[in-house]
């Protein structure tokens, strides 16, 4: 017999996250090109490569040519960001990807909490309250040097020279940016992947525009779905 319609919305709804989830690891065309670290291609070399491939690389970094008509044009606007660092990068494979904002929010997490832990080592390992205490400003590096981190972050992972745990979460060992003794000396953060994040916000959405679609169905001055269920429950606690 035919499923209940909540479950077949149910299975669109998994058909579409996947196929989501899907899009977003699929190999980003010029990501896997030389990393800005190792110096920008010659001309030659980039007459070379296609028009799609070349917008690519500017898209990967948040570059915009609306005067870019000839294929030149938009060599020259690659050339001149080569060194930009990119607002997205991707491993070779394109299994992996991460965005600059993410990257920069687990960053600054991660050195939240590395702060803390420092803090209470220091405080013979008592427990410290969550007071959102932040690290104080002496201490905290430059937004210089945490775009130099993410810079060579971004360059390794499309070298494929970030790793993965067991639990399949991207790892990377920050580098000494100065700052207090210690508080930066290589210690290791573990970021989600844009593909989970990427799914569970396609359920999401996909689950309010069902709930919008069966408030559209409600014909003027009848109870919506929720109304009627709120009604029920005031009957059952009178009752």
């Amino acid at each position: 017999g035919r499923l209940p319609i909540a479950h077949r919305r149910m299975r669109r709804v998994v058909a579409a996250a996947a196929a989501t989830a899907a899009a977003l690891l699929l190999p980003v065309p010029g990501c896997a090109a030389a990393s800005s670290s190792s110096g920008p291609p010659s001309r030659e070399e980039l007459r070379q490569t296609s028009m799609k491939e070349l917008k690519a690389m500017m898209k990967r970094k948040g570059v915009k040519c609306k005067k870019c008509v000839e294929k030149d044009d938009v060599i020259d606007r690659v050339l001149e960001t080569w060194e930009l660092a990119p607002k997205e990068a991707s491993s070779p494979d394109g299994s992996m990807r991460m965005t600059k904002d993410m990257f920069m929010k687990n960053l600054k997490d991660s050195y939240a909490r590395h702060f803390k832990r420092e803090k209470a080592d220091a405080q013979d390992g008592h427990q410290l309250d969550d007071d959102g205490e932040q690290p104080p400003e002496g201490m905290v590096p430059s937004d210089e040097k945490l775009e130099q981190v993410w810079k060579e972050f971004s360059d390794k992972l499309s070298l494929g020279e970030v790793k993965t745990d067991e639990n399949g979460h991207l790892v990377y060992e920050v580098p000494s940016l100065g700052g207090a003794a210690g508080f930066w000396e290589r210690w290791r953060i573990h970021f989600m992947m844009v593909g989970n994040v990427g799914l569970l916000w396609c359920i999401q959405r996909m689950r309010r525009s069902n709930r919008e679609l069966g408030k559209g169905k409600t014909k003027p001055g009848q109870a919506t779905p929720a109304e009627v269920e709120d009604k029920a429950k005031d009957k059952d606690k009178a009752e």
